[in-house]
């Protein structure tokens, strides 16, 4: 009974968490985004997928149940490719994953969507981060998170049209609960003259009865100027100042 008391927390968590989500103002998707699970066995979900997914909202994809050798999964993406002034970003929320076996575990995690006109301009700067906590953990034990954006919007993770944030990392290096962790990535530059697709992807590495909570965001932003261009403008501004300067002295 304790154990069942837990997992309803932790059940009613996840619904918590995705429903913020969507109250934080995340739009309809156009193309709904695809989200892919996989140990062994590999379930998909497509937005709004009848019977599947459980959250109506399109945009959102919310998936209740076991993969593989992983068992009380509850995973949620949102995406807001419709053009969110704010930017462009994907966030899944993955709670409650559980090794039910008795030898080391890997389950992946990929959400993506297409058809992101936000923000405006062809510069553009992806950026990933990746949280979370993992219970009964064993040295060894691991989470990885990788974002993607492609310029050619098709949804692709590798290839010439493809950018990516490089891989986020967290190892577990002693045994027990492990305390919240937060890793960010680098910014990383690319250019979309059109429409893009983002892309991120979880993978999770648990010992034997693990449990592993996670949420990942992926985001674009447009890119800031390097110190080099910044410094071409520099004289610009000092003539404009010195101009500015002499015409108020009259």
């Amino acid at each position: 009974m304790k154990k069942f008391s837990i997992l309803s927390k932790v059940f009613l968590a996840a619904l918590a968490v995705a429903s913020l989500t969507l109250i934080g103002g995340v739009r309809a998707s156009q193309a709904g985004g695809s989200l892919a699970l996989s140990n062994g066995s590999l379930v998909t979900v497509t937005d709004n997928q009848l019977g599947i997914d459980i959250n109506p909202n399109p945009g959102a994809i919310t998936f209740v149940g076991p993969v593989g050798n992983f068992s009380t999964t509850i995973t949620s993406g949102t995406s807001n490719s419709i053009g969110d002034p704010s930017g462009a970003n994907l966030q899944i929320n993955s709670m409650a994953f559980r090794n039910t076996t008795a030898s080391l575990q890997t389950l992946t995690i990929t959400f993506g969507d297409t058809n992101f006109t936000v923000p405006g301009g062809s510069s553009l700067s992806l950026s990933s981060s990746i949280g979370g906590t993992i219970s009964n953990a064993q040295v060894g034990d691991q989470i990885l998170f990788q974002s993607y954006a492609d310029n050619s919007n098709t949804g692709s993770i590798s290839g010439g049209s493809v950018t990516t944030t490089g891989v986020q990392t967290f190892n577990v290096t002693s045994p027990g609960i492990i305390p919240p962790f937060l890793i960010a990535s680098s910014p990383a530059s690319f250019s979309a003259a059109g429409a893009y697709s983002l892309t991120n992807k979880i993978t999770i590495t648990l010992s034997p009865n693990a449990v592993a909570n996670v949420s990942g965001t992926t985001y674009v932003t447009a890119a800031v100027p390097e110190p080099a261009s910044l410094a071409l403008l520099a004289p610009v501004a000092l003539t404009l100042l010195a101009r500015r300067k002499r015409s108020s002295a009259r």
